[in-house]
């Protein structure tokens, strides 16, 4: 009974977004990731990070995310 209330628990939960636990990158932070590097635009509902590469605007969903100056600017 337990196990079930805690899937049911969970299930209900799903569709509710949660913000990140963290802001960092912070927006006009310069990054670099697996890939390429650009500019942080912010987050996105989902926690993808917006990133402006200076060619595109990419929505990031995971990789090796770093600041490319001290402080992250």
């Amino acid at each position: 009974m337990d196990l079930a209330r805690a899937i049911l628990d969970g299930w209900t939960r799903l569709g509710s977004a949660e913000p990140p636990p963290f802001l960092w990158p912070a927006p006009g932070d310069r990054i670099r990731w697996e890939g390429g590097e650009g500019t942080c635009l912010g987050w996105e509902p989902d926690g993808r990070l917006r990133v402006d590469t200076g060619d595109r605007v990419l929505s990031l969903t995971g990789g090796d995310v770093r600041a490319l100056a001290p402080g992250g600017g």
